[in-house]
Order: structure tokens, then sequence, then C-alpha cells
């Protein structure tokens, strides 16, 4: 079974910034921290999806 890390840190993305938008009213930074950690694991998931590329290219 293969694992796509890529759609998980996909979807970690869109988890942290609507959690972000969610906890906009009872934290003061709740919306700059969801999108810092989403920037994260969007970063994450072009790293993972550019090594799978390259590994793919050299079989």
């Amino acid at each position: 079974m293969r694992r796509s890390y890529t759609v998980f840190f996909l979807c970690l993305f869109i988890a942290c910034i609507t959690a972000g938008l969610g906890f906009e009213r009872h934290f003061n930074y709740a919306m700059l921290i969801g999108t810092a950690l989403g920037i994260f694991f969007l970063i994450c998931a072009a790293f993972v999806m550019g090594k799978k590329r390259r590994k793919s290219k050299l079989e």
C-alpha cells in the first residue's frame, strides 16, 4: 500500500487555515499562527512531491 504524504500535508494545510479562521475570535493571533502553520505544511507537501518526482525520474 502506497502512502501519499503529499495529500496528508495538503489536508493539514487546509485544517490549519480553517482552525485559524475558527479560533479568530478566541485568540488574538489565531489566524496568523494558522496561516504560518499552513504555509509550513504546504512547503512540506511541495518538498515531498519534488522528492517523489526526482525518485521516479531516476528509476
